[in-house]
Parts: C-alpha cells; sequence; structure tokens
C-alpha cells in the first residue's frame, strides 16, 4: 500500500487519527493537515492538562478533542460495518483499502504491556481498554508486491483487508541514545534537502512521511527503533 494515495482522503479534515472506545482515541498514526491544525489541538490539550483532575493519557485528550470538534477529526476504519459499534469506526472505510490499529490488533498478536500480565508477554488477549474485540477473527501473514509480510484481517470467508499498521506497546521507560535520534535527523535532513524542512515539512511531505513512518514502522526494524525512542509514554494500554 502506497501512503501517498491516502493523501487526497486525508485531506478533507484538518486531522485524522483512530478511535479505540468511548473515551480512548489512537494516534498510532495521526495525520495533521497544516500546522494550524496543530496548534489548536496543541492549545486544547494544553487545557485539558492545566483543568484535569484525574490519570492523564493522549488517547483521553484524543477522544475528547474529537467530541468537542468533530469537524475537525477524521477517524480512520479500524472495523467493517456492524451495528454494534459506532459509525465512526467504519464510515470512512470507503476511502481506504485496509484497516488500521488503534491498538486492539497489535496486542492480539504480540501480546499485551507486560505491566499488565505481571511481566510475561500473553499473546492472543483482547485488550480491555478497547471497544472492539478481535479475537473472534482470522489473521494471515502475506507477501506483498516486494515480498515483505504484510498483515491481513478475515472478518469473514470472503472479506478480508490488509491492517495497515499494529501497535506494540511497551511502557517500559526506554532511554534516548543520541546517536539514533542524531541519524534519524540526518535521514529527515537528506530526504528533504534542507535542514528547516527536516524540522518544518512541506505540507504533502509531512502527511507523506508520518504516514510512511507509521506504516513501515511494523515491518522494518531500523524505524521501529527510532519508533520507540519517539512515542511518549502515556498510554494507558
Amino acid at each position: 500500500m502506497d501512503p501517498v494515495k491516502f493523501l487526497d482522503s486525508l485531506q478533507k479534515k484538518p486531522l485524522a487519527y483512530m478511535y479505540d472506545n468511548e473515551d480512548h482515541s489512537s494516534a498510532g498514526i495521526m495525520y495533521i493537515r497544516d500546522p494550524s491544525s496543530l496548534e489548536k489541538f496543541n492549545q486544547e490539550s494544553i487545557l485539558f492538562i492545566e483543568k484535569a483532575d484525574e490519570f492523564l493519557t493522549e488517547m483521553k485528550v484524543l477522544a475528547r478533542f474529537a467530541l468537542q470538534y468533530p469537524d475537525d477529526v477524521q477517524y480512520l476504519p479500524v472495523h467493517i460495518p456492524n451495528p454494534d459499534y459506532p459509525v465512526c469506526t467504519y464510515e470512512n472505510l470507503e476511502d481506504y483499502p485496509c484497516i488500521f490499529d488503534a491498538a486492539p490488533l497489535g496486542i492480539y498478536l504480540f501480546g499485551q504491556d507486560p505491566y499488565h500480565t505481571k511481566g510475561v508477554i500473553v499473546k492472543g488477549l483482547h485488550n480491555p481498554f478497547s471497544l472492539i474485540d478481535f479475537t473472534k477473527y482470522k489473521f494471515e501473514w502475506k507477501l506483498d508486491e516486494k515480498g515483505r509480510k504484510c498483515p491481513w484481517i478475515y472478518f469473514s470467508q470472503t472479506e478480508s483487508y490488509p491492517i495497515f499498521n499494529l501497535m506494540s506497546i511497551s511502557a517500559n521507560p526506554i532511554t534516548p541514545i543520541p546517536i539514533f535520534l542524531f541519524a534519524f535527523v540526518l535521514f529527515s535532513i537528506s530526504f528533504n534537502g534542507n535542514r528547516v524542512m527536516s524540522i518544518t515539512l512541506s505540507r504533502n511531505w509531512t502527511a507523506s512521511l508520518v504516514v510512511f513512518l507509521s506504516f513501515v514502522q511494523s515491518i522494518d526494524p531500523f524505524f521501529t527503533m527510532f519508533e520507540r525512542l519517539m512515542l511518549p509514554r502515556l498510554h494507558d494500554s
């Protein structure tokens, strides 16, 4: 799947990410259309942090932002149409030939955070924080046109979709290693040919690079290493 082909669909609203539960949304893959869209989200996040008297997670911030500003958020499809689940879990499926993972698919396939299972990695579990139970479906790894193994989900014998990303979460703290971060900056600079552009990418490259990195992190250990250094440790799953 070429994520660049999704840009027209992604640009319909300022932000795009995934629904996970009533008070949980996921930024495992998140599209931000422009700096002003990010600024608005950042301002609301700061207000949430200042006023909150509860356990803080970015997933709650994302969910409440979407609830407060529905015209600003497009939910990426995490399931096929099903009357048991909110419309937002599948309403945009026709725009994307795949299913996105808000967290439960990766947890089912690779195990929940060992923090919740007494230090042991246990696979095949339903994520208790997620609404949709994916344990009832079948999965298969298929080779794509480049010979890479890609996960597919079978909702029935006749309906299946590739999974665009897989979330694998660990709450274990990681000490950043400067050389890894420096390598990422070099990659970004060389990719765009401009030091400033490596920090504030053009509109199209921002979208393409964010989606691309989120995709390849599930299949390439090189990018997974960077992703682990960059993800905020605020998940409660």
